[in-house]
């Protein structure tokens, strides 16, 4: 395999900072095109297939949607999806087709193992991309490989103590992470080995990702003091390659130099609710894709980060601001991509999260039980009823609506029932933002590998008891 060497760029000092991107395309010849799941398309094209179908005697009645798992984004197969009393199961690109629906309709997703649901109140796409949470027993996989090598360029191996090489593959179906860390005994490099596992076909093209940190100050001769006010360095590589299941690839890089940029910007954030941290990335065309380039805590109300231009691998910059609390309180956080270099004109903006106002801690709740919480404006909301334990017996519920109030719905129709005495988690999440449902599971929605901006702001938990259901 002949490495795709990229564009040589002007090499600022100090902290030098490593990227390996190895970009994979398929099918058609586009990056874009290795994403399979129409939740990867725009939303013209869903709109064009959805009508396609619908150009039959059911003209209006039919929807043609895609699930996707709510964390990675990636699309699930062999999910249950119930509209108005039709069911049927995704496929391997985890798409679906229901006849017989109503202008505006309820929909269910439910696992295999019926341990997590998540309902839809009130939509009218003939299209939508509906995000789902994936059980935690359900992570069998089929295939695994490896990809080996050594890493050259920009830096001495093996690795200085403080020095580290973080290593990444990014695919539709699946990625893996390795770090090589200067100190750590034969984890230091030049060698590396970074494995995935994955279900589905056994080759698996995809982009498989390294970032450095290497600090030059050493060689330079600086104190602590002089070190820290250098900029750091970056170093850039691209490379196609894909995974092939229960074998092994090799990939030998030479890191190139890669130009610095800066972004700056400010954070809004409510007075009792001020931001805990701030982390800037890279996002590529994958799911679940993340490359950190760097972070601050303490509290920051602005921040100007040193960062290294990947424009040029049809990665996006992203700052995220987030409030973290305990593991009960509440937690903020909001996602802004495709940022330009530069000064941001616009802060990113936290947004008070609603509050539920009934149940109250200690309530027993039954099926039917009324939930209600305060606005969340220009959002809409995620209701998420969690026990514990996780496991089957004690099924995980989220409810996705446009209103402040809900019900703990009755699913023992699809299997689905809840133990007598059972303590519940609940939270009302605000998303946005979007101007309604059918905006929120929209190609461009919560089921999006990333968007221009997306805020999720939680309340605190409340606990309650199960009654039965």
């Amino acid at each position: 395999m002949m490495p795709r060497t990229a564009p040589h760029l002007a090499r600022p000092s100090a902290i030098r900072t490593i990227l390996l991107a190895f970009v994979v395309t398929s099918g058609c010849g586009s990056r874009d095109a290795a994403l399979q799941s129409p939740a990867d398309a725009d939303s013209a094209d869903l709109d064009a297939r959805a009508d396609e179908v619908s150009t039959d005697a059911h003209a209006g009645s039919i929807v043609t949607g895609v699930v996707v798992d709510f964390a990675t984004k990636r699309a699930l197969p062999g999910r249950l999806v119930v509209i108005n009393g039709h069911q049927t199961t995704t496929d391997d690109h985890g798409t679906f087709v229901l006849d017989g629906v109503a202008p505006i309709y309820d929909a269910v997703v439910i696992e295999p193992d019926a341990s997590t649901a998540t309902v839809y109140e009130q939509l009218g796409r003939h299209n939508p991309v509906l995000p789902h949470t994936s059980s935690i027993l359900s992570g069998s996989t089929t295939y695994a490989g490896w990809v080996a090598g050594t890493l050259s360029g920009g830096s001495a191996y093996p690795l200085h103590s403080g020095d580290r090489v973080d290593t990444y593959f990014f695919s539709a179906l699946a990625n893996g992470s390795l770090i090589l860390a200067g100190g750590v005994p034969s984890s230091d490099g030049p060698a590396y080995r970074l494995g995935v596992q994955w279900n589905g076909p056994s080759s698996l093209p995809g982009h498989l990702m390294a970032l450095g940190t290497f600090d030059s100050s050493r060689d330079a001769g600086l104190t602590d003091a002089g070190a820290s006010a250098l900029a750091p360095e970056f170093s850039y590589y691209s490379e196609d390659f894909t995974m092939i299941g229960g074998g092994n690839g090799t990939a030998n890089v030479n890191l190139e130099t890669a130009r610095t940029a800066h972004l700056v910007g400010r954070i809004d954030s409510p007075v009792q609710y001020p931001a805990t941290e701030i982390l800037t990335y890279y996002r590529l065309n994958f799911p679940n894709s993340l490359i950190s380039v760097a972070g601050a805590g303490n509290t920051p109300v602005s921040f100007d980060f040193t960062v290294p231009d990947l424009t040029a691998s049809g990665a996006t910059l992203c700052a995220r601001a987030i409030r973290s609390t305990t593991v009960a309180g509440p937690s903020l956080e909001t996602e802004e991509c495709d940022l330009p270099f530069g000064t941001l004109s616009e802060p990113l903006t936290i947004q008070t999260p609603p509050n539920l106002l009934t149940p109250n801690t200690g309530t027993t709740v039954a099926a039917g039980s009324a939930f209600t919480w305060t606005p969340f404006p220009g959002g809409v909301y995620v209701l998420t009823l969690q026990a514990p334990s996780g496991a089957t017996a004690y099924p995980y519920i989220r409810i996705v609506t446009s209103s402040t109030t809900a019900n703990w719905p009755d699913l023992s129709a699809f299997g689905i029932a809840f133990p007598t005495g059972a303590s519940y988690s609940v939270t009302i999440s605000g998303v946005g933002p979007f101007r309604e449902m059918d905006d929120a599971v929209s190609p461009n929605g919560l089921g999006a590998v990333f968007r221009a901006e997306t805020r999720w702001s939680t309340s605190n938990a409340v606990r309650v008891t199960t009654a039965g259901l």
